[in-house]
This record gives C-alpha cells, sequence and structure tokens, in this order.
C-alpha cells in the first residue's frame, strides 16, 4: 500500500464519520449539507484508495470512476451549503451544478467515455483528463471561487461566532484548494509533487464541520492542531496495518493489528491533544486557573455592591475582554436591573433594566446555559457586541446574568472558557444568596438594636418627665405666690417674674419632647387607632425642631385646623417625617451658597385622602433615580452613613396604611419633595370619638394646669 492509497482511505474514512456526526447531531438545514458535502468527499477518497492499491489499468479506472462520482458533487453540495451558510440565493446556478454532475456520472458509467485512460506515474495508473473531466473541473473551480467570494462578503459582515465561523471556512478553504489542486494536477500531466492532497482535504472538512457543527467553537490554533492530529493518529492506526495486509497479504494479522491500534488509538490521541494544547493554550488555561480561585473565595464577600463590583474587574482583568457588566433582579421593579458595569465608558451602552419576561430572560431560562455572540445581541437589541452572555441561577430562579464583551484580538471563548464560566456563574449566585442572607441578619440586628433604643429612650424620657413635672410646678408655685409674698422692688420683681418665665418655657420644651419620645420610642400593639394627623406633626416638631435649629434648617409648617381623622400607628407615621426629614437634612449638607430651608405641609386632598409632603432645596433627585429610590439598598448616601433601607421601610409602613408614597423633584440642585397620601378614616363610631374627645380633654386640663400656671 502507498502514501496515495493511506490518504484516500484517511479521507474516506474520516468525512464518512464527519458526515455520520453531521447527520445525527445536525438539525439545520446548513447542517445536512454540511452531512452531503462529506459524504461526496468520503465517496472521493476511497475511490483514490482503489486507485492507490490497483495492480493494473482495468481496476484503476474502475477507482477513479467511483472517485469522480463524489469528485462530481463536492462542489455543488460545498456551494450549496455555502449560499445557506452565507444566506444567499444562486438558484440557477444550483440547478446547473446539480445537472451537471449527473450527467457527468451517467456519461462515465453509461457510456463509458469519461474516464478511458491512465498513465503511470508515482507507482500509479493515474487518469488523464479529457473533455468531460476538464469540463467538471471548470465547474469546480467556479463554484469553489464563487462560494469562496460569497464567504469573504458575509465575513466582513458578520460579528461573534457567525465571523469566526466564515474565518474557519475560508482558512479550510486554502488547505483544501491547496490538497486538491495537488491531486487533480498529475490529470494534467503537470508532476511537481506527490498527490498527497487528500490529507490536506481531510483537514478542510474537519475544520469546515466543526465550524457550522458547534455554536460556540475553538482558537483557530487549536481547531487545526486537534484535525492534524486526529489525521495522523488515524492514518496511522488504519494505514499501517493495511500497508502490512497488503504487503503480506495476511490480512488476518493485519486485522488483528488494527483492533489492537484502534484499542489505544483514542489514548494516543488524547494524550498528544492535550500536550500541544496545554502549548497552545497556556495563557487561556492561567486565567481559567484565576477564576476558579476567584469562584472559591467569593463567598467570603458579604457585600453584594463589593461582589459584584470584584466579580466585573477580575473578568476584565484576567480574561482580557473589552467589558463586563451584571445584571440582578429586582422583584420591586419587575426587571433586571444594571448594577455593575466596566469600564465605566461603556455603561451607556446598556439600558438600565431588561424586562423579566424580555426575550433574553425567556432564553436563558430555558436552556440554563451561556448565549453567544451575535445572538445575544439580538435578543435585547444592547448597542455593543456581546461576547457572552452567562446566566446567575439558584434554586431553578434567575437571579440575573453577566455580559461579557469579546477578547481582545476577537479571540474567540472555547469549551474550557464555558464550562470556567458557568462554575464562576454557580459561585457566583451562591455568593449573591450569601450576601443577602448575612444583609438580612445584620438588618436584624439593626432593628434589635432599634427596638432596644426605642425601650431605652421611652423608659428614660419617663425618668426625665417625673422630676420635670415636679420642676414645673415649683415654678409655678414660686410664680404665683412666693413673688406674690416678698417684698422687692418693681424692677426686680418684674426680672423675677421674667427669670421663671424662662424657666418654665424651657421645661415646658423638654416636656414637650420627653412626651414626643415617648409617642415614638414605646412599643406599639400595631393595631390602628383613630388618630388627628396634627398630632402627629405637633409631636414630630417637638422632638425635631432642636435637630433643625442644631442643622441651621429654616423649618415650616402648613397644617390646617380641623383635619379629618385618619386610622394607624401614631409611632409610625412619626417615623415616617423623621425618615423624611433626614433624608432632607443630608440632602442640603452641602448647600453653602443659599439658605436650608423644609417645609412641611398638610393638606386635604378631597374629601377621602390626606396628602402630607416634606420638601426641601437639597442637591435634588435625578429622574431615572425617582422610581427606585424606594427600593431596599438603594441610597444616595456614602456607606457609612446609610443603608438604604429607610425610603423601604417608609414605603412598607404606608402600604400598611393603605396609602401611597412617591417622591418629586425637577432634577439635580432643585430640591426634592417627599410625598404620602393616607386614607381618612370612615365609619367612625360616636364611642371612638367620645374617647378621643374624653382623652384630650384630660390633656389639655393637665397641661393647662400643670405647665400653663394655673
Amino acid at each position: 500500500m502507498n502514501l496515495f492509497a493511506i490518504a484516500g482511505l484517511s479521507c474516506g474514512i474520516s468525512c464518512a464519520v464527519l458526515a455520520f456526526v453531521a447527520l445525527l447531531f445536525g438539525k439545520l438545514k446548513v447542517q445536512r449539507l454540511l452531512a452531503y458535502f462529506n459524504i461526496a468527499v468520503a465517496v472521493w477518497g476511497f475511490g483514490c484508495f482503489f486507485v492507490g492499491i490497483a495492480n493494473n489499468e482495468a481496476a484503476a479506472i474502475f477507482g477513479w470512476k467511483f472517485a469522480h462520482i463524489g469528485g462530481a458533487f463536492v462542489a455543488v453540495f460545498f456551494f450549496h451549503m455555502i449560499c445557506e451558510f452565507c444566506g444567499v440565493r444562486h438558484k440557477a446556478l444550483l440547478i446547473f451544478g446539480y445537472v451537471q454532475a449527473i450527467i457527468f456520472n451517467l456519461i462515465s458509467w453509461g457510456l463509458d467515455i469519461a474516464v478511458t485512460k491512465t498513465r503511470y506515474v508515482y507507482g500509479l495508473y493515474y487518469n488523464v483528463a479529457n473533455f468531460y473531466v476538464i469540463f467538471i473541473i471548470v465547474v469546480y473551480v467556479l463554484l469553489v471561487s464563487l462560494s469562496f467570494f460569497e464567504v469573504v462578503k458575509f465575513f466582513k459582515k458578520s460579528k461573534g461566532v457567525a465571523r469566526v465561523q466564515s474565518l474557519y471556512v475560508m482558512i479550510g478553504f486554502a488547505v483544501g484548494f491547496i490538497g486538491g489542486t495537488s491531486t487533480f494536477s498529475p490529470e494534467f500531466k503537470i508532476d511537481l509533487l506527490y498527490p498527497l492532497g487528500n490529507f490536506g482535504i481531510v483537514i478542510y472538512c474537519l475544520i469546515v464541520t466543526y465550524a457550522i457543527l458547534k455554536h460556540h467553537v475553538l482558537d483557530i490554533n487549536v481547531a487545526v492542531t486537534r484535525a492534524g492530529i486526529f489525521l495522523v493518529v488515524n492514518s496511522l492506526v488504519l494505514g499501517i496495518p493495511f500497508w502490512i495486509g497488503y504487503t503480506t497479504k495476511s490480512w488476518f494479522f493485519a486485522t488483528s493489528l488494527a483492533a489492537v491500534l484502534a484499542t489505544f488509538g483514542p489514548f494516543i490521541y488524547s494524550y498528544l491533544r492535550r500536550h500541544a494544547e496545554q502549548i497552545i493554550l497556556k495563557e487561556q488555561h492561567a486565567y481559567q486557573r484565576a477564576l476558579r480561585e476567584l469562584s472559591e473565595t467569593m463567598t467570603h464577600i458579604r457585600d453584594l455592591d463589593k461582589l459584584i463590583k470584584t466579580i466585573v474587574l477580575e473578568v476584565v482583568d484576567l480574561v482580557k475582554v473589552n467589558f463586563s457588566a451584571i445584571y440582578i433582579r429586582d422583584d420591586v421593579h419587575k426587571a433586571y436591573r444594571l448594577r455593575q458595569c466596566y469600564p465605566q465608558d461603556k455603561q451607556g451602552l446598556f439600558p438600565k433594566s431588561i424586562s423579566l419576561d424580555s426575550s433574553l430572560a425567556k432564553r436563558l431560562n430555558l436552556n440554563k446555559r451561556p448565549i453567544f455572540g451575535e445572538e445575544a445581541t439580538k435578543l435585547e437589541n444592547i448597542g455593543t457586541d456581546i461576547g457572552m452572555a452567562i446566566p446567575l441561577f439558584t434554586d431553578q430562579e434567575l437571579l440575573g446574568f453577566m455580559f461579557l464583551g469579546p477578547k481582545q484580538g476577537n479571540r474567540i471563548y472555547t469549551s474550557d472558557d464555558v464550562l470556567v464560566f458557568e462554575t464562576l456563574s454557580y459561585s457566583t449566585s451562591l455568593a449573591m444568596e450569601n450576601c443577602r442572607f448575612w444583609k438580612e441578619i445584620e438588618e436584624r440586628q439593626r432593628f434589635a438594636r432599634v427596638q432596644e433604643m426605642n425601650t431605652f429612650s421611652y423608659s428614660l424620657a419617663h425618668e426625665i418627665d417625673n422630676p420635670m413635672t415636679i420642676i414645673i410646678g415649683q415654678a409655678n408655685l414660686l410664680k404665683k405666690f412666693f413673688l406674690k409674698e416678698v417684698v422687692m422692688p418693681a424692677e426686680k420683681q418684674k426680672e423675677a417674674e421674667e427669670e421663671l418665665g424662662y424657666i418654665l418655657e424651657a421645661a415646658w420644651r423638654v416636656s414637650g419632647m420627653v412626651d414626643a419620645i415617648q409617642d415614638l420610642g414605646q412599643r406599639s400593639s400595631g393595631e390602628f387607632s383613630l388618630l388627628k394627623v396634627s398630632d402627629v406633626v405637633d409631636s414630630f416638631c417637638k422632638l425635631y425642631q432642636p435637630i433643625f435649629r442644631s442643622s441651621s434648617v429654616y423649618f415650616t409648617k402648613e397644617v390646617p385646623e380641623d383635619l379629618p381623622y385618619v386610622r394607624g400607628v401614631k409611632a409610625e407615621l412619626m417615623q415616617i417625617l423623621v425618615i423624611f426629614s433626614n433624608n432632607a437634612i443630608h440632602a442640603m449638607l452641602a448647600r453653602r451658597d443659599k439658605e436650608k430651608k423644609i417645609n412641611l405641609k398638610v393638606e386635604l386632598r378631597d374629601p377621602e385622602w390626606i396628602r402630607v409632603s416634606v420638601s426641601d432645596n437639597g442637591y435634588g433627585i435625578p429622574a431615572e433615580k425617582l422610581e427606585i429610590i424606594f427600593a431596599p439598598f438603594v441610597t444616595s448616601k456614602a456607606s457609612t452613613e446609610g443603608t438604604g433601607m429607610g425610603l423601604y421601610n417608609a414605603k412598607k409602613i404606608i402600604e400598611r396604611h393603605k396609602g401611597s408614597i412617591w417622591a418629586e423633584s425637577d432634577g439635580e440642585n432643585k430640591g426634592a419633595s417627599f410625598i404620602v397620601e393616607i386614607p381618612v378614616a370612615k365609619d367612625v363610631t360616636a364611642e371612638e370619638l367620645k374617647g378621643k374627645e374624653f382623652r384630650g380633654r384630660i390633656l389639655f386640663g393637665f397641661e393647662e394646669g400643670g405647665k400653663n400656671g394655673k
């Protein structure tokens, strides 16, 4: 057996296997055409094998006829496949190609005039081209050249995986064209090189098959290396036994040797492939190890924002991608919101939110696997090329997803990359859940501390109120009785009365603050009772007037008389005013160019709703943030100044009171207003009103008698 026969046999067996794989796994029309193309090449290869082992001209002519069955259809199937791959139509040319291939084979086998003559060269009976062979070769060159032209055009306009696939096809073209030329040239009596082109044709078919079958493809160096190793091992495993059998005529020994070599062939291929790829993919393996280490350590991060920032920065730095962005599920706004993007200048290319029922989310939920390149870009109409979209799952729920840009130099993501990023995705999902778990623990601890402080403040206020009652009572006695009994000049009498008045005023102010602290700090049963919004405002003002003064804030209030009752919890409604005021004070800290102002306004919007608004002239709120500021953990303050839970808690309180809450702002540096609306109490009973009036008379009498100098 000579090298020509071994090359033909390798070509036949390899392409037959590739055709079987394409038929088994290919579901698209282009993949079925790929299978037919490989079958045609396999027929050509087996025909060349028959020529290589022929020991007379008649046997060689049979081999050449057999080879040209496939040879006549190779270019046609390939051209048809390229048209489908590139999305172009050449219907008339395709019909011509199929018709000429059928006619040639009818002439070759029926009339026996296409392949009739050989010449002995290279130790082979090589076919001599006549008019019919020249005609199909001309058609071959025409169809292959047009195919190459269409692929080049497609390569220039395509992106992502499609662009890489077309690059593979073009490289395969070059290898296959060189191989085909060396095989055809002796038919025209051009004996420059030994006709080993079938080895190149095998590599050509391997590259094209891999590119079209795979949705994500290997680095071209890896693909060519694997194809070359596969070809060499396959040729040795099959070629050596056939050569021994042909020369020794001992086919039993040759078959036994083939079985042994076939057993060890996959191990040899795996060993050679692994060591070759370690050299080629050294840099890639380095960042994959780093990503695996990141997956192991990220669970130690307890802050969600820090976790997300770490991931996007590390991925960009290690993998050398153009960008990285992460979207996280936000159930409040029923969307996936952009939480982090690096570099920052790429942020404008991404939408701020993506709907939970978007086509991208549906595809990720369905496949639960990464989506590559142009497919991801088209699904969500992103303003830049996406290299890969990676889902973040936990308990079958899509927590979010990460976008990765193309690698530097437009290198593609390999199957090993996919495995590493799937591991990173799983670890990221666990780490996110871990962050949320720790956040809940911290919030519970914070809430417990607040409850403890409320209880402490209530107890402290009670202890302060007892001596303050004594101070007020004794000061009243001094003012009403002692000063009248003491004889002193009128001027001194007036001065003493004024000083006692200052003492009483300060004592009443402290006592009012104590009442407000008791209202805010006392443990509530959570049951609603009839309330006057004006009472809530008065208690709040007693508590916060000193804070406004210390912050140099000019505070005004507008509260009409005779407002109807509402049903609620006084301490909770006071808490809303505290949250609004804290935010307003913080918003005005940097204001040095004008007076800091806060206005609290209460109004009866209509017979069924009471509106309360707190307005400031601080730094304002951008329009895009008005929708999200009531979401949990959203804050404009530094991480050490707030948790982002204040407005969220206010929203929960108002929802419990069956009201509504929102914010308004004309933009940055134009101030803001936080507004709540509470429903007016309905079906108020006479008994409830009597109880409120009786309690009011007691409080009024105490206030007048105990604090106003009865």
